[in-house]
């Protein structure tokens, strides 16, 4: 599904169209090391920024399939915007229950600490 982390625009889906046109690799050459000298397949790896599909090409692809209408862009941004809002929302939720954890343990601590000061143990014995 489209996963609303993209920093802007609109996310994308990945699908499965079969192109018959499309150059396909032999699996064996996935199994090989790319440290291999004698690898027949050589291996390529793309930095994380090639990887990336800026906010304009994405919006570009959305536009030009003829499935997708203006008012779908519109549509997905919004749900988008709005995932994006209920994470930061629960991160924030998460982070404040942490503190009040710590803070509880902290308070705890000093309770256990003021009792050994006064010479008060579980039960009330002393130590």
């Amino acid at each position: 599904g489209d996963n609303p982390s993209v920093s802007s625009g609109a996310p994308l889906s990945l699908g499965w169209r079969y192109n018959p046109q499309e150059n396909i690799s032999s699996l064996d050459c996935h199994n090989e090391t790319s440290e291999s000298p004698s690898s027949s397949c050589p291996r390529i790896r793309r930095s994380m920024s090639e990887l990336k599909i800026s906010d304009q090409e994405r919006h570009h692809r959305l536009r030009i399939d003829p499935n997708v209408s203006m008012e779908d862009i519109f549509d997905v941004l919004q749900s988008t915007e709005a995932a994006r809002l209920e994470r930061k929302e629960s991160l924030t939720e998460l982070k404040m229950e942490v503190l009040k954890r710590r803070q509880d343990m902290l308070s705890q601590e000093r309770k256990i600490m003021r009792r050994r000061r006064m010479g008060i143990v579980d039960g009330g014995l002393t130590i």
